[in-house]
């Protein structure tokens, strides 16, 4: 895989690409660490990709080199495919992703993930819980959403037609804004702002 320069760059050394058949669609898959190493999954959320996790993934090779850190983009973000709206429901992700897992690290592994990911991989580790030797979620959540759950303004433009398109597609919002949703505005700026909108 040929990551541009800049991207390529902010990632720790030794990354490793793969392109997975998942059910239909393809999943890209970064990995780290000696491959008979204790599989960790990292699973990122909505609208960002597997770029997400290098700092954690440095910070974790450095404390611990024997792990195998293994980060899907999920179908839709990163260099996964992107099968149209109608596709995307939480039963085809977990779908998408426990295969992933399984062709990747069939044996026991630990899951982390956080926003969009939580969910995800919660139904994808549903059918593989003798697998499972730790979970860490955060920013995440565990349930459907309440009854009395009420669409947000940011829900109601993703699903109106044409608009949608518009906004995500064309103008790649939110990615552009990112930063405001963050603690440390600094955090995505210049390079890392680039990488997520590529």
């Amino acid at each position: 895989m040929n990551l541009p320069a800049f991207i390529a760059a902010q990632l720790p050394a030794g990354v490793r690409h793969a392109t997975l058949a998942a059910d239909g669609e393809h999943i890209h898959v970064m990995e780290w660490g000696p491959r008979d190493g204790h599989a960790v999954v990292l699973v990122h959320g909505n609208p960002t990709w597997g770029f997400l996790w290098r700092k954690v993934v440095a910070a974790e090779l450095a404390r611990e080199p024997s792990l195998r850190l293994i980060v899907p983009d999920l179908v839709g973000l990163g260099l996964s495919s992107r099968p149209p709206a109608p596709a995307h429901t939480l039963g085809n992700h977990g779908r998408w992703l426990g295969a992933a897992i399984d062709e990747l690290a069939p044996g026991p592994i630990v899951v982390v993930a956080q926003d969009w990911g939580g969910p995800i991989a919660l139904r994808a580790m549903a059918d593989r819980q003798a697998r499972l030797r730790g979970l860490v979620l955060g920013n995440t959540a565990v349930g459907p959403p309440a009854a009395s759950f009420k669409p947000t303004l940011f829900h109601r433009l993703a699903q109106a037609p044409i608009v949608s398109d518009v906004l995500f597609r064309g103008l790649g919002f939110p990615l552009g804004v990112l930063h405001l949703s963050q603690g440390d505005r600094r955090s995505i700026r210049g390079d890392v702002a680039r990488a997520y909108r590529w």
